[in-house]
């Protein structure tokens, strides 16, 4: 559960929920999100682009936990599915993170709503948490290149790159020439094998006995 981000996007959170509008477009009608939360969701743009897309990143493509803490400034209180769902929409919109599916809610024992008269705001920490889908779509799917490597930097002490019959051992405190040149040299479209992953939870970071096969692509 290595931490990825944490940012904070001050002003009073505001949930989807809340006063929905119908609006009838001939014979369908379709319901939209209150103008206060549209006004809110434009609010939560510029911040979230400063805290990621600044770096030029793309959005997360892999499980990632979300710890939200919501401050109000009255007791005038939204339900916590509320302000999940719209912060999952929003970090998704923004361009954090490529789909809200690969969201698991965190509250760490805490509950997620707090007070602050002065100063209401929604603190968020993004953590890697591991999805149970990943496996079937690196293999089968494909991950881009770049979300592949930010996953292992982010989750990884060391691990086993097997491609075109080659075969070396990236740790991630200290990449060596060697290393830095057979990753680089990955090819896109195709298929590595990962095999001896420690992972920093891991008993004495023994290396588990497990394979994965990653499709690379654009």
């Amino acid at each position: 559960n290595t931490l990825i981000l944490s940012f904070t996007i001050p002003g009073r959170p505001s949930t989807k929920k809340t006063s929905q509008r119908v609006v009838r477009r001939g014979k369908y009608t379709k319901i939209l999100p209150s103008a206060l939360y549209e006004r809110y969701e434009l609010h939560c743009k510029e911040y979230c682009e400063y805290f990621w897309q600044r770096f030029k990143l793309k959005p997360i493509d892999f499980g990632v936990g979300v710890k939200l803490k919501v401050y109000l400034d009255s007791w005038i209180v939204g339900d916590e599915c509320g302000y999940q769902q719209a912060h999952g929409d929003i970090i998704q919109k923004h361009g954090i993170i490529a789909d809200d599916m690969w969201i698991h809610w965190v509250d760490r024992d805490s509950h997620m709503i707090y007070y602050d008269k002065e100063n209401p705001r929604i603190e968020v920490e993004i953590f890697r948490y591991r999805h149970p889908k990943e496996q079937f779509r690196n293999a089968k799917v494909g991950i881009s290149f770049l979300n592949f490597l930010l996953d292992i930097n982010f989750t990884t002490i060391s691990f086993t790159i097997i491609y075109n019959d080659k075969e070396i051992n990236i740790n991630g405190d200290t990449i060596n020439e060697d290393a830095f040149n057979f990753i680089k040299n990955l090819k896109k479209n195709s298929i590595i094998t990962i095999k001896d992953i420690r992972y920093p939870t891991s008993p004495e970071a023994i290396p588990r006995r497990i394979e994965m096969k990653v499709l690379l692509i654009e």
